[in-house]
């Protein structure tokens, strides 16, 4: 009985462990917003919970945030030190 408890204990406590490891906060990306006016926008990028929310900071001090309408963005250039650059398009699809 007692190594059903400590099996059981073990179990759940290794799915916490995990749920919690998943659970992070979106981070600010460096990158640069191409606005269709051709204005550039250098700094930090946050896709909160959707592309289509886009928060902007010029550096990490900036206590606001920006918010960017998405209809005013041309394209979005992310840059990482893990990986090359990666360029975002918003596309039509018809539904609007």
């Amino acid at each position: 009985m007692k190594i059903f408890f400590i099996l059981l204990f073990l179990t759940l406590n290794y799915g916490v462990i995990n749920a919690q490891l998943e659970m992070r906060s979106n981070p600010y990306i460096k990158g640069r917003i191409i606005m269709k006016d051709k204005s550039v926008k250098d700094g930090l990028i946050q896709f909160n919970s959707s592309a289509f929310r886009v928060r902007f900071r010029e550096d990490k001090e900036q206590k606001d945030k920006e918010k960017i309408d998405y209809k005013s963005i041309e394209k979005i250039v992310l840059t990482s030190k893990y990986s090359d650059e990666r360029v975002f398009f918003y596309k039509k699809n018809g539904c609007e």
